[in-house]
Order: C-alpha cells, then sequence, then structure tokens
C-alpha cells in the first residue's frame, strides 16, 4: 500500500502524497517486495501508516544518492517531502553525469 499517511487520515492532500507513493513504488521495484513487510494485515497496515511515526525501511544495498532520494520522498510530513522539480534535479536521477555521459548519448539516433 502506497498511500502517504495525510492521505490515510482523510487530512489535505497535494501532489507530494504522489512523492510518498513514488518512494514507495521505488523500494518495492529494488526489493521485489512490498515496502511494509513488517504489516500483514490491510487494516494494521493503514493505522500503521497513518499514526506509527514510522517510514518505509531503505534498502542497505541502494547507492547513498538512492537513500537519499528515497528519504525526501519518504518524509511523513507533506510539507517537508520534496517536489516533483526538486526531485528531478536531484543526482538519484542525474542521468547524464560525467561518468556516463557516453554511454547515454546518442541511444535514440
Amino acid at each position: 500500500m502506497f498511500m502517504a499517511p495525510e492521505v490515510v487520515r482523510g487530512e489535505e492532500q497535494g501532489f507530494r502524497a504522489d512523492i510518498w507513493a513514488l518512494g514507495c513504488t521505488i523500494i518495492e521495484m529494488a526489493t521485489g517486495g512490498s515496502p511494509w513487510t513488517n504489516v500483514n494485515n490491510s487494516a494494521s497496515l493503514l493505522y500503521h501508516i497513518a499514526f506509527s511515526g514510522l517510514t518505509p525501511e531503505i534498502p542497505n544495498f541502494l547507492s547513498s544518492q538512492g537513500k537519499e532520494f528515497l528519504n525526501k520522498c519518504l518524509r511523513r510530513d507533506q510539507k517537508q517531502r520534496c517536489s516533483a522539480k526538486e526531485l528531478l534535479k536531484h543526482r538519484f536521477l542525474d542521468l547524464y553525469n560525467e561518468e556516463n555521459q557516453d554511454e547515454f548519448s546518442n541511444k535514440c539516433d
């Protein structure tokens, strides 16, 4: 379940709820499992997301940039979560840095 805490609580929400869902999606893609592995019951999971104060566990095997990116996505306070515009500038998404620019250039030509 990828619902942001404010969504589960029925509070006002905005685009940053989608940023939370993005973080959960990345965790599932990286691990092949739910971001909330410790909760099995749907009702318990909703309560856990809404009121526990916890965030999904970030996989240890991710790069430091990946962990930082997820931390910016999974801040429980939506006002502290990064916007999509901010995240698009993050080094985790920087496919064209100096190290791999040649690798990715002209692939679509």
